[in-house]
């Protein structure tokens, strides 16, 4: 993974953000990322495997589904919860779909969907960015 070319943006004591080229390896970049913060910020194992998870989901789809280059991924705390922004450059607006039990893709919405406290998209002059909460998973 070319862990070289992920660059802070952005950071304070409550958020930071990472610019990540938008390569299928991301993904695993992207768990680890949040893992990481979630144990920085006092979060359980269990809440950075969740929170890392949903983050991997996220990205996937950007890289899949929106094109460009690279993605922004954010990672904000508040009120002991956490949120996680992935903005890309696509137009669409992810689906929420459901699969029937032999399809290899498109379940990665409904995972965010059941995991995650609130989940959603907006549209942003670039493109979009697509978060999840998780309540009660932070110091």
């Amino acid at each position: 993974m070319p862990e070289a070319h992920v660059r802070v943006v952005e950071r304070d004591a409550v958020r930071v953000a990472w610019r990540v080229p938008a390569i299928a390896e991301a993904t695993r970049l992207a768990r680890w990322l949040v893992r990481r913060k979630v144990a920085e910020w006092g979060g359980d194992a269990e809440a950075g495997y969740t929170a890392g998870l949903l983050a991997g989901e996220l990205v996937t789809n950007a890289v899949v589904h929106a094109g460009g280059d690279a993605l922004t991924l954010v990672v904000a705390r508040a009120d002991g919860g956490l949120r996680v922004e992935v903005h890309d450059r696509g137009r669409d607006e992810p689906v929420l779909r459901r699969t029937d039990g032999a399809a290899e893709q498109g379940r990665g919405l409904l995972v965010v969907d059941a995991l995650s406290t609130a989940w959603g998209h907006a549209p942003t002059s670039t493109g979009k960015v697509v978060w999840f909460e998780l309540a009660g998973c932070v110091r």
